[in-house]
């Protein structure tokens, strides 16, 4: 989380630096590539890999082991869900 001065109320928000997934106009396999990119955000399989990489999820849905396990991920975590991110 971004730090702020005590009492603050106003909007909060979250750096980060995005990674993304997708499909090249040329692939000669665009239907399976789809398959694949539609696999990697479902739900459950999108929160066990931003699990393993610490990283938030590109599925809104999607809810992270370390949101109960970790006092500091699981506040960071409301933030990235409810406040806005500041791309690095």
């Amino acid at each position: 989380p971004v730090p702020v001065v005590e009492n603050y109320n106003g909007k909060r928000g979250l750096p980060y630096a995005s990674w993304g997934i997708g499909i090249s106009a040329a692939s000669k396999h665009q239907e399976e590539a789809w398959k694949l990119v539609q696999y990697l955000m479902s739900e459950k399989v999108n929160a066990k890999l931003v699990t393993l990489a610490n990283a938030f999820p590109g599925n809104v849905n999607a809810k992270p082991d370390f949101v109960t396990s970790d006092k500091a991920f699981a506040k960071a975590f409301e933030i990235f869900k409810t406040g806005y991110l500041a791309n690095e």
